[in-house]
This record gives structure tokens, C-alpha cells and sequence, in this order.
């Protein structure tokens, strides 16, 4: 509890460098907080063998070195971009930064929630085992997320700085994901069949529900780059309410079908869900933007050639 204040504190000021472009900076923060998650562990564990009471310690004094660290980085960045900046609180700022917070955090709750829920349903009704084996299926699957969740990031900055063009934008960059990660869910298939050999003999069904997951996976992706759109441009409630309410489908289903049916319905309502949530979005973001199923789901010729400089020289031609 302690760390929570300063891990939301280095969370800001990443991505107030984000918001600004800076997104070198915004990476050094995140690989400077995230090389603690291994530090940490290997010395209070390994070298000193102390337990989880040492372990959190380290963390709480490793949150505060990089909240501290980031903070003093943020204050020179500031500084030295504007030498007559005056530090003042901002009370009607502050307001406005609190009512996006709440729909924000509605949002992003629903959204760990749907992630995580129905594991401990399943765990619940079937057992350990079992929600073991969908546990490692969906992990498996949440890499391929990497790549939207990154666009995603990338994405917001753009958007909320260019209102007038955030919906070609988004759409643009909802096909290019939709391409990428087609072709990833793909390649993915058989590398399902590594999973009982890494996992063990107990582990013979995690690819079926890998398979299953695929096309919820892929319908994620795309929904999570067009959501963006909302996102930098206010965030109206009715995001939020959408999911909490497809949260709500997922729970009911889960709680159905999970007892009789085990992990392949919890794998059968996630990928539904996820469409259901996918089909949410799309309708209120073509109402705002015009963009088509096809805007958002093919790519044309020039964006072929633009995605094939990306791979060749890192950037857009």
C-alpha cells in the first residue's frame, strides 16, 4: 500500500513525456521500473534467501528511488523547455483530471476484470487444475496483445494533440493492427503444441482452448486501437458503461456454462465477449468517424507500402 503513491507518481510522469512525445524518455522510465520486477526477487530471494516480507520491502524502496528519479527528470525536462514556468495548483484542472479519471478508471477496471474473472470462476467450479491449464492458454494468448497495447500507447498522443484527424487516423492504424496481428494469431497456432511439452502431460488441452481464444484475441486487438480514439478525445461514459456491461455478459455466461462445460466455455465466452465488445465500439466509432468494417479491418495498397518501410528502415516512408 505504501508503494501504490509512488508507482502512480512514476506512472504520470511517463506518461506526461509520452503525452509530449518524448517517447524515449517514457521507455527509459518504464525499463528502469520494470528491471526491479527481476532485481529485486534475484537478491532478496536468491542471494540473501529472505522471504516475501524482504522481498516487498525492496520493492517499496526500489518504487521510491524510481518515483523520486522520474520526478527530478520530469522537474529539468520542464525547466529547460520553459525557463518562466511558475509551479501554481490548478483547482479547475484538477477537477477536469479527476472526472476523466473516474470514467478512466471504470473503463480499465472492467477491462482487468474481464482479463481475470474468469479464471477464478473456473477455479471456483472446477478446480485448481483446470483453471491451471486456462490460465497458461490465456497467458499465452495476452502476448500477442503486446503489440495493440503498444500502438495503443503510441496512439494517444497523436490523437488527443490532432482531434481533427484522430478518426483517420485511428482508423488507419486499427487495419495496420488488424494486418499484424492476423498474421501473429496465425504463426501462434502451432506453437500451442509447445505448451504441454514446456507445461507437462497435464497441460494436453491448452491448445484447444488456445485455438478457441484466437478469434476474441484478434477481435481485442482491433477494438483496443479504435477505443483510442474515444479515449484521447474525452472519453464519453457510454465507453465505460459498454464495458462494464459486456462484463456483466461475461460473468453470466461463465457462471452457466463453466460448471458443466469447464475451460472451453470460459475460452468460448471470452472470444464472444471480446467480439460483443469489438462490435460495441466499432458502431459508436463509425458514428463519429464514418469509417467503414473495411477502413478498419483492410489494408490498401499504400498502406502496404508504408507497413513494408516500417519493416525495412523503422519508420514510414
Amino acid at each position: 500500500l505504501f508503494s501504490i503513491p509512488f508507482q502512480l507518481t512514476t506512472l504520470i510522469v511517463s506518461n506526461l513525456f509520452l503525452a509530449q512525445g518524448e517517447i524515449k524518455r517514457s521507455n527509459y522510465i518504464d525499463l528502469l521500473n520494470q528491471s526491479f520486477v527481476v532485481i529485486n526477487p534475484v537478491i532478496a530471494l536468491v542471494i540473501f534467501g529472505g522471504g516475501l516480507v524482504l522481498l516487498l520491502s525492496m520493492n517499496l524502496v526500489a518504487a521510491a528511488g524510481v518515483s523520486l528519479a522520474t520526478s527530478v527528470l520530469l522537474y529539468r525536462y520542464i525547466a529547460a523547455e520553459d525557463l518562466g514556468a511558475r509551479w501554481r495548483g490548478d483547482l479547475g484542472l484538477l477537477k477536469k483530471m479527476l472526472v476523466y479519471a473516474l470514467k478512466g478508471h471504470v473503463f480499465w477496471a472492467a477491462t482487468m476484470v474481464m482479463l481475470r474473472i474468469d479464471v477464478v470462476i473456473l477455479n471456483s467450479f472446477r478446480g485448481p487444475v483446470e483453471a491451471a491449464v486456462y490460465g497458461v492458454a490465456t497467458q499465452y494468448t495476452l502476448f500477442l496483445m503486446l503489440l495493440p497495447n503498444v500502438v495503443a500507447n503510441l496512439m494517444l498522443q497523436r490523437v488527443a494533440s490532432s482531434p481533427e484527424k484522430a478518426g483517420e487516423f485511428s482508423s488507419m492504424a486499427a487495419r495496420h493492427v488488424a494486418l499484424s496481428l492476423f498474421i501473429a494469431c496465425l504463426l501462434s497456432i502451432p506453437g500451442a503444441y509447445l505448451l504441454p511439452l514446456a507445461y507437462g502431460p497435464e497441460f494436453i488441452g491448452a491448445p484447444a482452448l488456445v485455438w478457441i481464444l484466437l478469434p476474441g484475441v484478434f477481435f481485442w486487438g482491433v477494438q483496443l486501437t479504435m477505443v483510442q480514439y474515444f479515449v484521447g478525445t474525452g472519453l464519453p461514459i457510454v465507453i465505460p458503461a459498454l464495458w462494464v456491461a459486456t462484463l456483466a455478459i461475461n460473468i453470466l455466461l461463465n457462471l452457466a456454462f463453466i460448471p458443466r462445460f469447464g475451460a472451453e466455455a470460459s475460452a468460448a465466452a471470452s472470444t464472444v465477449c471480446y467480439f460483443l465488445i469489438f462490435v460495441a465500439i466499432f458502431i459508436y466509432f463509425r458514428k463519429d468517424t464514418g469509417s467503414s468494417l473495411r477502413d478498419i479491418l483492410i489494408c490498401d495498397a499504400d498502406d502496404l507500402r508504408n507497413l513494408r518501410g516500417i519493416l525495412r528502415i523503422g519508420k514510414v516512408s
